[in-house]
């Protein structure tokens, strides 16, 4: 059985009145199903991975990991690098910020293929 996995693209770009202008393409988030959070792959820093992870009790906010540890029974996030909220100006995206970079990015929240 295989399990789809969706692509979200990630830009970096402008709000102006609602829409996300001058978007430039910084990687994509996957999202396989079954799974509860999103594998991040940046451009700018090619041989990490990132989780992208919805925080619990909260239905807007997110936390960007860079690590993930599994076990037989368990997987856990840790080392929080970002965080992420659903837009309040734009409906159609996720805000990514890193805070030791001081970059703002923009992930899709509509899957553009695989």
């Amino acid at each position: 059985m295989d399990l789809q996995t969706t692509k979200h693209e990630i830009v970096i770009g402008r709000k102006q009145n609602g829409e996300l202008t001058n978007a430039l393409a910084t990687g994509q988030a996957f999202l396989r199903e079954g799974d509860n959070y999103y594998t991040v792959k940046l451009m700018m820093f090619p041989g990490q991975t990132y989780y992208l992870v919805k925080n619990k009790d909260s239905h807007d906010r997110y936390t960007v990991f860079a690590k993930q540890v599994k076990t037989e029974d368990t997987m856990k996030f840790q080392n929080p690098v970002g965080s992420g909220r659903l837009s309040l100006e734009l409906s159609s995206h996720l805000e990514i910020y890193f805070p030791v970079i001081r970059s703002q990015m923009f992930m899709c929240l509509f899957p553009s293929g695989i």
